[in-house]
């Protein structure tokens, strides 16, 4: 009886806090051209302008007759043609690494927009490793580690974001689990490369690395995770499955934009409800005369590595808790 109680005092608290605002005026705005568009190593380039509009707009305001150049290492390259159906300016140039791009935009009734990126090296994978007593969870449930091998460069400041997906099974005779889906945050951060950068998404650069190979120590969840009861025939399943890497090399400017958004994901995570009203969070930008990104990628996906599967890729092993914590 007592916890209906609270219950019907809560949701009455919460309702008295419900008010109809009245009176209230949106402050003036002024709509400025908004440029977005991550180039990708192998890929034409591309571009989306619009117009940034008042909080009460519902479709996007796509510029159409924008004059939009491009530049490669300074040399102008094309200008872009709009395409109707994707809705973006679409040109020619197929993006390549190790070169600056530039755009530089005429709206008509606007300042000439303008933003650079230069496209980074594709990320050298090494191996993956699984750790199968990784680590504690919030309840005290032993998880699965990965062990993520890479090669940079320690002379030259590069930046990264990873996410690995697959499927991973398991059963201890009377329950079965199967985690499937991706893995893009690291639980329990332990990592001093992951620590550094200062959020759960996987994200990071080589700031702080002093050797030509790392290997990262993920604390990771997939994203879905079923489970059931085992048959009585069924007996004990070890940890195996199946897994996909994707690294990607990020320019700065969208290594800024992505760590930017991320923060303010967690931000929003540990937003007061009782308040009903968040500060606003600007993001990363960095277009001049307007707003919205321009970055680079370029992309490395590994082929299906194999755990504890008939078919096994060399590198690829599972290795007791207590070797890493020697």
């Amino acid at each position: 009886m007592k916890k209906y109680l609270f219950v019907l005092l809560a949701v009455v608290a919460l309702a008295s806090c419900r008010k109809q605002v009245t009176g209230y005026e949106s402050p003036e705005f002024e709509a400025r051209p908004v440029l977005n568009a991550f180039l990708t190593a192998g890929e034409p380039v591309w571009a989306q302008v619009s117009l940034a509009q008042c909080l009460d707009s519902v479709h996007l305001s796509i510029c159409r007759d924008a004059e939009v150049l491009l530049f490669v290492d300074g040399e102008f390259a094309e200008a872009l043609l709009y395409d109707e159906e994707a809705c973006l300016y679409i040109g020619n140039t197929i993006t390549e690494s190790g070169k600056q791009y530039t755009y530089k935009i005429a709206v008509t009734g606007h300042d000439t927009l303008t933003a650079s990126t230069s496209v980074p090296p594709t990320p050298v994978f090494r191996g993956l490793e699984v750790i199968e007593n990784g680590y504690l969870d919030e309840e005290a449930v032993m998880r699965p580690s990965f062990l993520l091998t890479f090669t940079t460069d320690p002379n030259e400041i590069r930046y990264y974001s990873t996410k690995i997906g697959g499927t991973i099974k398991h059963g201890d005779g009377k329950r079965w689990w199967e985690h499937i889906g991706s893995i893009a945050t690291s639980d329990y951060v332990d990592d001093p490369v992951l620590f550094d950068a200062g959020t759960m998404f996987l994200i990071f650069s080589n700031s702080i690395i002093n050797d030509t190979t790392y290997t990262m120590k993920i604390n990771g969840r997939f994203n879905m995770s079923y489970g059931g009861i085992c048959d009585s025939l069924t007996g004990v399943e070890p940890l195996h499955g199946k897994l996909v890497v994707r690294m990607d090399g990020l320019s700065e400017s969208l290594y800024d934009y992505l760590k930017s958004r991320y923060t303010s994901i967690e931000l929003s995570a540990y937003a007061n409800p009782f308040l009903g009203v968040i500060m606003p969070f600007n993001h990363y930008s960095n277009v001049e005369n307007g707003y919205g990104i321009f970055g680079a990628r370029a992309c490395y996906v590994s082929d299906t590595i194999y755990y504890n599967e008939a078919c096994e890729i060399s590198g690829f092993r599972a290795v007791p808790y207590s070797k890493i914590t020697e």
